[in-house]
């Protein structure tokens, strides 16, 4: 989601968009029922997703649906709409699941700190050989970490 809210954040940042800042309220209410339920266990955060963000998810699918019908090709805010329609069932996935959180930022984070560990374009090389070879046991490393971590 929070992907999608830049979008929209941006587009209302630099432009002033009236249609941006309507969506940013949509999106500011899931992130509010999101803090509600952060505290909870899965199946209560579940449940509560279903009763009070599903709504307004909905809400926020037609409003969106009406929106794109109505400006211009190509501009800026039908971009930011398709991005969203394009994976609304992504973006909407975090509701019949209370493990999964409604943005993945914390899963990119910890992804970028990984890869820049196992960059090899992180140090320069020492020589050659020296580089080859650290780069080899760098991504040794890489590959005997544990997979799937965080996703």
């Amino acid at each position: 989601m929070a992907h999608a809210r830049r979008k929209f954040f941006d587009l209302h940042a630099t432009n002033k968009s009236q249609i941006a800042e309507k969506a940013l309220h949509y999106i500011a209410a899931l992130y509010e029922v999101e803090r509600e339920v952060r505290e909870l266990d899965p199946c209560d955060r579940q449940r509560i997703r279903q009763e009070k963000a599903a709504p307004i998810i909905d809400a926020l699918h037609t409003w969106m649906i009406a929106q794109r019908q109505l400006v211009p090709e190509g501009s800026a805010i039908a971009k930011a709409l398709d991005y969203s329609l394009k994976r609304w069932i992504a973006l909407t996935r975090y509701l019949d699941d209370g493990a999964v959180p409604i943005d993945n930022n914390w899963v990119e984070v910890r992804h970028e700190v990984a890869y820049r560990s196992c960059s090899p374009l992180r140090e320069p090389p020492v020589s050659p050989g020296e580089s080859r070879r650290l780069n080899q046991e760098r991504f040794r490393q890489c590959d005997e970490a544990p997979q799937g971590v965080g996703y």
